[in-house]
């Protein structure tokens, strides 16, 4: 079957007391409709879970804390005339929003061998065609797990629109209309880094130092148009490659070099006037 943390299904305050002692803590996860943080509590104390239900107000299941070595995501499509899968890819969270995607991910080719296996089995067991977003953990012992799957284009999935040899979204819609799948190679090691609203309270959008990524040599700013900034909003996102690398063998501190750039060209704009 697929590999998933241990979970226990909780209907009440007592499941999930029960949940919490006999897994010695977990995450409560909505059952649906979680997203960037939201959905999901941790409950390390059998006390705390009559108010964790309240917070969430769904039906939820508990699982287990799982002690990981990073978190990847695979982009994965199914269509007409089979499925495929992009290369994997290393997401990096912070305040469980995500604020980086690194691909390839910076692990071993096993464990990126493993994680795709894992995802082809997730696109077999599932109906409908398009992309999905499926989120694993790398475990500390080498073992992968599937955490959530997003049944839609993902934002661990932009960097494909400069990274990969047909982004996800036009690949989505290929798939919803019957048509043959684009390649989902990797054209050349990327880095995508999300903008986020880094202001104290809601406030118009106007984003400052644009010029600094627009003057940056391979780097390219995705604007999604929402016209108020919140604080950890996601507003949009910028993308740097890395063309003199070879997609097949880059360099693991190649990568660690281009997540710096990403990060840094990302940290040079701001919501906040000056």
């Amino acid at each position: 079957g697929i590999p998933v943390p241990e979970f226990i299904g909780v209907g009440g305050e007592k499941d999930l007391r029960i949940a919490v002692e006999e897994l010695d803590g977990v995450m409560l996860k909505a059952r649906e409709g979680g997203y960037d943080g939201r959905g999901n509590t941790p409950v390390q104390d059998p006390d705390d879970a009559a108010a964790a239900l309240d917070e969430l107000g769904v039906e939820t299941m508990a699982e287990a804390f799982v002690p990981f070595e990073r978190e990847l995501s695979v982009i994965g499509v199914k269509g007409a005339d089979g499925i495929d899968t992009y290369p994997v890819t290393e997401t990096i969270h912070e305040e469980e929003i995500l604020r980086s995607s690194v691909s390839p991910a910076r692990t071993d080719d096993q464990t990126r061998d493993r994680a795709r296996e894992v995802a082809t089995d997730v696109l077999d067991f599932l109906d409908g065609r398009g992309v999905y977003g499926i989120e694993l953990f790398e475990s500390e012992d080498g073992e992968i797990l599937v955490n959530e799957i997003a049944p839609r284009p993902h934002n661990s999935g932009h960097w494909t629109i400069e990274g990969a040899r047909t982004s996800q979204f036009e690949n989505h819609v290929r798939a919803v209309l019957g048509w043959p799948l684009g390649p989902t190679g990797l054209r050349e090691p990327t880095v995508s880094a999300n903008i986020l609203g880094d202001v104290d309270e809601p406030e118009p959008a106007t984003l400052h130092n644009v010029d600094s990524v627009l003057a940056s040599s391979n780097a390219h700013l995705h604007w999604y148009g929402k016209k108020e900034a919140r604080p950890l909003r996601k507003m949009g996102h910028l993308t740097v490659t890395d063309p003199a690398a070879a997609a097949d063998d880059a360099d693991e501190s190649d990568r660690d070099a281009l997540l710096n750039r990403a990060e840094s060209i990302r940290d040079g704009v701001t919501f906040v006037a000056e």
